[in-house]
C-alpha cells in the first residue's frame, strides 16, 4: 500500500485483484471488491455508515461489508464449471484439494471448499479421500502418482514397490507405501493404499519416475528391500523366503539399513544378502 492511506483506517493487504480488509473492531470482513466482479464498478468499494475514502497507489477506493458467509458464497460464484475444469485440466491438475484450488484461483480455502462441494453434489467430481477430488470418469491418473498425492509425505515402498522392481515374484495389489506421518490406510477408486511409518532420518532412497505426463516418488530395489526389513524385524514377522538377491546392491541396502540406527535390523540385512 501507499504510504498516504490513512493510519486510522484497517489494515488492508493486496488480495487477487482487490484489496482485503481486516476490521479493527467490527465483526463483519471487510472486502475490496476484486476487480474481476462486474457490481460494483472496479476500484469502488463501499460501506454503509462510513463516508470516509482511503487512497492507495492513486486510487480512491470506498470500503464495503460483507458477511463471512456472504463473502465465501459470492467468491464460490465466481467459477463456473466449465472454466474451473479447463483451467485445472490445461495445467494438467487431475487430482486436487482445496489449496490447489484456492491457489489457483485465488479463492480462500472456505470459498473453495463450497466450490468442491457444489461440484460433488452435482455428479461433477469424485471425492478420493477427505479433502481430496477427482474428475469423474478420469482414469488417466497412474496408480502411484495417486498414491503420492493421497498421504504426504510418502514414497511408494515395500511389497508392492519389490514386485514393481521384480526383487520378488508375487503381484502386490495393495499399494504399499512408506510415510513421515502416521500409519495409515486408504480405500480409494476400487483399491487399497497403505502407508506405514518410519524416522525422518530414513525417509529417502526413493527417485522421482514418469508415467505420461505424471510423475511419482518410488523407492529403489535396495530402499524398498531395507524398509520392509525394518518393519518386519521391529514386528518380529517373516519376510519373503523367494526373493531376487542379485537385484539387490548390498553396500547401497547396508548404507540405508544404517540410517535406521537398529542393530538387528544391519545383521538380519547382511545375513539375507550373504
Amino acid at each position: 500500500m501507499g504510504k498516504n492511506v490513512n493510519p486510522t483506517a484497517p489494515q488492508a493487504v493486496r488480495y487477487q485483484g482487490g484489496f482485503w480488509f481486516q476490521a479493527v473492531s467490527a465483526p463483519p470482513i471487510l472486502i475490496i471488491i476484486p476487480r474481476f466482479s462486474s457490481s460494483p464498478q472496479s476500484g469502488e468499494v463501499f460501506k454503509r455508515g462510513w463516508n470516509k475514502k482511503y487512497i492507495t497507489t492513486g486510487v480512491i477506493l470506498r470500503v464495503a461489508f460483507l458477511n463471512p458467509i456472504e463473502y465465501i458464497i459470492n467468491m464460490a460464484k465466481l467459477l463456473d464449471w466449465h472454466s474451473f475444469e479447463k483451467r485445472l485440466k490445461d495445467k494438467n491438475i487431475l487430482i486436487f484439494s482445496r489449496l490447489d484450488v484456492g491457489r489457483i484461483f485465488g479463492s480462500s480455502s472456505a470459498a473453495a471448499s463450497l466450490l468442491l462441494h457444489r461440484y460433488a453434489k452435482k455428479g461433477l467430481i469424485t471425492r478420493v479421500k477427505r479433502g481430496l477430488y477427482t474428475f469423474e470418469g478420469v482414469s488417466a491418473v497412474p496408480t502411484l502418482y495417486l498414491a503420492n498425492r493421497l498421504y504426504e509425505p510418502s514414497y511408494v515402498s515395500l511389497e508392492f514397490a519389490l514386485s514393481y522392481h521384480r526383487v520378488i515374484p508375487e503381484t502386490v495389489y495393495e499399494v504399499t507405501s512408506v510415510t513421515t506421518r502416521n500409519t495409515q490406510r486408504f480405500h480409494a477408486i476400487h483399491k487399497i493404499f497403505s502407508y506405514r511409518r518410519i524416522k525422518k532420518e530414513a525417509f529417502t532412497g526413493y527417485a522421482a519416475m514418469r508415467r505420461g505426463a505424471f510423475s511419482f516418488f518410488i523407492a529403489d530395489p535396495e530402499k524398498a528391500f531395507v524398509d520392509l526389513a525394518y518393519l518386519k524385524t521391529i514386528r518380529q514377522k517373516d519376510f519373503f523366503e523367494r526373493f531376487d538377491n542379485k537385484k539387490i546392491n548390498k553396500v547401497k541396502a547396508l548404507r540405508y539399513a544404517k540410517l535406521f540406527k537398529n542393530d538387528k535390523l544391519l545383521s538380519f540385512v547382511k545375513n539375507k544378502l550373504q
